[in-house]
């Protein structure tokens, strides 16, 4: 079994990996992606509400949303793009200052859910799978004892355990 932690001779194994909470993470990226897509449909109308006259009521995203939304995505990319063009080794530490416009974009669209009764199931169930996710992979991130299957369940990709040079 790969591993990128201490072996025991016990069988236990001792790993620490500073992943984040995946299931958070992949639906803040999805928030993002949604938020992007909502922002660049909400400008279009804009743009075309300017340019027709007898369109200027047309309905759009609410103006403080779409600055909001705006404000998020304009500061999740200020954060993000500075590192794609890097070529050496980057780490996870280089993501956190855009993940957390990526978070405020999930909790923007989850507030914006929580509005319409139908959809607080929904936000319900994603809070529980990300505190039951987090309470999952709390050995990975304190380095607590874990046997080799049980840390193996916690590996979803070859590459969480050793990296890009699997």
């Amino acid at each position: 079994t790969a591993t990128n932690g201490v072996v025991k001779p016990t069988g236990d194994i001792y790993a620490v990996h500073a992943m984040g909470n995946p299931i958070l993470w992949w639906a803040s990226t999805a928030a993002t992606g949604g938020l992007l897509l909502t922002t660049i449909g909400a400008a279009w109308q804009r743009i075309k509400a300017w340019c027709n006259p007898s369109d200027r009521y047309h309905r759009m995203m609410a103006a403080p949303d779409f600055w909001i939304a705006t404000y998020v995505l304009v500061n999740y990319l200020g954060n993000l793009l500075p590192w794609t063009g890097v070529t050496r080794c980057i780490f996870l530490y280089h993501y956190m200052g855009a993940s957390i416009f990526s978070m405020i974009a999930l909790a923007w669209w989850c507030d914006r859910a929580w509005r319409y009764p139908t959809f607080r199931l929904w936000v319900t169930f994603l809070g529980i799978l990300i505190v039951g996710a987090f309470i999952f992979w709390l050995p990975v991130y304190l380095g607590l004892p874990l046997s080799s299957a049980e840390y193996q369940t916690r590996m979803w990709s070859k590459a969480w355990i050793c990296g890009a040079n699997c």
